[in-house]
């Protein structure tokens, strides 16, 4: 009987999809070199050098590297810094920075979804504000000597009554 329905599958080209749990890798230490940081990021290197386990770093800004000098930019972006973290398939993220991300979407966007630990570690004195340029309105054309009227868009969060996003 067994091998009946076995056979009958095959021909109706039954399909199955199914996950194996693989290996996680090390896990990730995301460190934060946004210019917000330019005052601790030399003590950040210094502990991570410290560091006795294996884990692999990726450093981030506006982009991601794992050379600290080529993750530049002018803002931090810590969701692209978590999604890039996630590629190795982490058995944990670290995520070392000031928290003053500004650019693209939101952390507690991806982490509620992530099922990896992010563990976060604060860096610097007192939290910085957190704001972002959304948009900037103005004309079409501009003449020389014109007087014209721009309009910047700004989301500003003023306080922070809870945390921000935690993996739980």
């Amino acid at each position: 009987m067994i091998p009946i329905v076995i056979f009958l599958l095959l021909i109706n080209g039954f399909s199955y999809n199914f996950k194996i749990k693989g290996k996680t890798g090390p896990p990730v230490t995301l460190i934060d070199v946004s210019p917000s940081m330019k005052s601790y990021i030399n003590n950040v290197m210094e502990e991570v050098k410290n560091v006795k386990y294996e884990h692999r770093k990726v450093f981030f800004s506006e982009s991601t590297a794992i050379n600290p000098a080529v993750a530049g930019g002018r803002f931090t972006d810590i969701t692209r810094a978590i999604l890039k973290a996630k590629e190795f398939n982490p058995s944990a993220i670290l995520l070392i920075s000031d928290g003053n991300h500004n650019f693209g979407s939101l952390p507690q966007n991806i982490i509620a979804d992530l099922k990896i630990p992010v563990f976060t570690f604060g860096v610097g004195k007192e939290s910085m504000r957190d704001q972002r340029i959304v948009d900037v309105l103005f004309p079409d054309h501009i003449f020389k000597d014109d007087t014209v009227r721009i309009e910047v868009i700004l989301t500003v969060k003023i306080r922070l009554l809870t945390l921000l996003w935690q993996k739980i």
